[in-house]
C-alpha cells in the first residue's frame, strides 16, 4: 500500500491535535542519507491528552534517535522491547518523569508515546533515521514520505548533498522550482511553505552520483 507519513493518534480528543510545524533536514554524504523529522503538535483542547505517534519507515531505513521536548530542551527517548513497553512506561509515569517511549511494531513501524500533550499547548518530537544509498543503481532515488494528511501551518524541507559531482534532481513531491543550488562543494535544497498540505512522496534522483565506487 501507500506509505504514509507519521501520524499522531489521540483517543478521546474533542478537537483534533494539530500538526503545526514539520521541519525535515536531510544530509546525504558518503553514500548515506541522514534524516531528521521535527514535528510540533498543538493541543487546542482545554485538557491534557496522551498521544501515540506512529512513524512508518521505508525499507532499509533505521531509526537512530527519538527526542521529545521537556521543559524547553530536547530529551532523548528510550527504546524498549515491546514486551516491557507498557510496564516500563507506567513505571516511569509513576515516578513523575516525562517518559518518551519508543516501540517497534509490525514491520518497519515505530510508535512513540507522547505525554503529556498539554492543554492548549505544544509538544515537539524529533525522529532521526539513516539509510544507505549505495548500491541502489542508476535508477534509484532517495524517497521521503510527506503525506501527513493535514494542512501544516509551517512546512520545510532542507537537503544537503555533500561533495556531489552534479546536482541531484527533485523528480516528485515538491512544486516545480524547488531545486538544488550549488554551495561550495555541496548541492543544497531549501523549501518552505506556510499553510501547506504536502502530498505523496518527495523523490530525489541522482543523490548517489557522488558515491565513490570501490574498485
Amino acid at each position: 500500500g501507500r506509505v504514509m507519513a507519521p501520524r499522531i493518534q489521540v483517543p478521546g480528543a474533542e478537537q483534533p491535535i494539530r500538526l503545526d510545524e514539520v521541519r525535515i533536514t536531510i544530509e546525504i554524504t558518503g553514500g548515506f542519507a541522514y534524516t531528521q523529522v521535527e514535528m510540533t503538535f498543538f493541543n487546542p483542547n482545554p485538557r491534557v491528552f496522551e498521544g501515540e505517534l506512529q512513524f512508518p519507515l521505508l525499507h532499509g531505513q533505521n531509526v537512530i534517535g527519538f527526542a521529545l521536548d521537556v521543559n524547553g530542551h530536547m530529551r532523548e527517548a528510550s527504546s524498549v522491547p515491546k514486551a516491557r513497553g507498557q510496564e516500563a512506561f507506567e513505571e516511569i509515569a509513576r515516578r513523575g518523569v516525562d517518559p518518551g517511549l519508543l516501540q517497534v511494531t509490525q514491520g518497519n513501524n515505530f510508535k512513540l508515546r507522547v505525554y503529556p500533550l498539554f492543554a492548549r499547548g505544544k509538544r515537539i518530537v524529533h525522529v532521526r533515521y539513516i539509510e544507505s544509498l549505495a548500491g541502489r543503481g542508476a535508477g534509484q532515488v532517495f524517497r521521503l514520505p510527506v503525506e501527513y494528511g493535514a494542512d501544516i501551518r509551517s512546512f520545510s524541507v532542507s537537503i544537503v548533498a555533500r561533495a556531489a559531482e552534479r546536482a541531484p534532481a527533485v523528480v516528485a513531491g515538491l512544486p516545480a522550482g524547488a531545486g538544488f543550488r550549488r554551495e561550495g562543494d555541496d548541492y543544497v535544497l531549501g523549501f518552505e511553505r506556510q499553510d501547506y498540505t504536502p502530498k505523496g512522496m518527495v523523490e530525489v534522483a541522482g543523490a548517489h552520483y557522488f558515491v565513490a565506487e570501490v574498485r
